[in-house]
């Protein structure tokens, strides 16, 4: 029940209709745990799959970043593109070059770049909920 909540959510918020009737009984926190439980488990598959386990979660989320982006419009397609853009910049910059942080496989995980533009989208939802 949670994630069909979210889902209608985050379709009326990215194509642009009015959520308000999406938004409906979806302030018990359902949407946010989905998230929370959904990023928790990239993490354990990532840790303990080795280099599979991170293909698998990179295409799991390239593969959400591509559906959401799909169904975006207009500005909200251009923030995932820019939060994308700059996600990656940063990403490669501040561990890679400047090395203020190194990855456990000493790689930038694929999965990360589109993983902040997807933490962008669900910040955009929680805003939208409480604002």
């Amino acid at each position: 029940m949670h994630a069909r909540r979210c889902h209608r959510v985050m379709r009326a918020h990215l194509i642009g209709d009015d959520c308000s009737h999406a938004c409906r009984g979806a302030h018990d926190g359902g949407s946010r745990c989905d998230a929370c439980v959904t990023r928790a488990l990239e993490v354990l598959v990532d840790q303990h799959g080795g280099p599979w386990g991170q293909i698998g979660v990179s295409v799991a989320v390239w593969a959400l970043y591509l559906w959401l982006l799909s169904r975006a419009r207009g500005s909200q397609r251009m923030a995932l593109l820019a939060c994308l853009a700059y996600a990656t910049a940063g990403e490669l910059f501040l561990s890679l070059v400047w090395g203020l942080y190194r990855y456990r496989l000493d790689n930038v995980p694929l999965f990360v770049p589109p993983g902040h533009a997807l933490l962008f989208v669900l910040g955009t939802l929680i805003a939208a909920l409480i604002g």
